[in-house]
């Protein structure tokens, strides 16, 4: 198991984990409908040291950056540089330290009836060589470390993390030219 998930395990079996979460998800107690929407409004508050900017301005710099847009844009872009097949699209789009990292966040619930359709989402995106990109599952939730567990039996080395170290696994990433 990597470090990350490793992390985020601990924090998931922390005290403060569901309160920490409502920085992320802020309606955790009602009922979660859009998990998408609120991570990317999440991005948008600059959670992860930097505001998104758009295609063009993402392509032009070479600098740290998170690609901003709906789902249409992030698939389209996912698509046409990195060879993106999947019909689900991502929820996460940043080049870090020259490192392109593309993402899928779930928050997955104990009565979650989709549990089989969002696991096969998952082990879909981390199993997929997309040029040379880090793909990673951005995973959240109530008892949460079952999950965890599922994946990493079917994939040890997978990235599975909680948006919670999200911050730190990105700035950690090694320079690359």
């Amino acid at each position: 198991m990597n470090y990350w998930t490793e992390l985020s395990i601990e924090y998931a079996n922390q005290r403060s984990y569901l309160n920490d979460l409502t920085r992320v998800y802020p309606t955790i107690q009602e009922g979660i409908s859009e998990t998408s929407t609120m991570f990317n409004q999440w991005i948008q508050r600059k959670s992860l040291g930097i505001l998104p900017v758009n295609a063009e301005t993402f392509l032009k710099t070479k600098e740290n950056a998170i690609l901003e847009g709906n789902e249409d844009i992030l698939l389209n872009f996912a698509n046409t540089n990195f060879g993106y097949k999947k019909e689900n699209s991502l929820d996460f789009i940043a080049r870090f330290n020259g490192n392109y990292v593309l993402g899928e966040a779930k928050f997955m619930i104990e009565t979650d009836e989709n549990e089989e359709k969002s696991f096969a989402d998952i082990i879909s995106t981390l199993k997929t060589d997309y040029k040379g990109a880090i793909c990673i599952c951005i995973l959240d939730g109530i008892s949460i470390a079952k999950y965890y567990k599922k994946i990493i039996d079917f994939s040890p080395e997978s990235m599975v993390l909680s948006a919670l170290v999200l911050l730190e696994f990105l700035y950690s990433l090694p320079t690359k030219n």
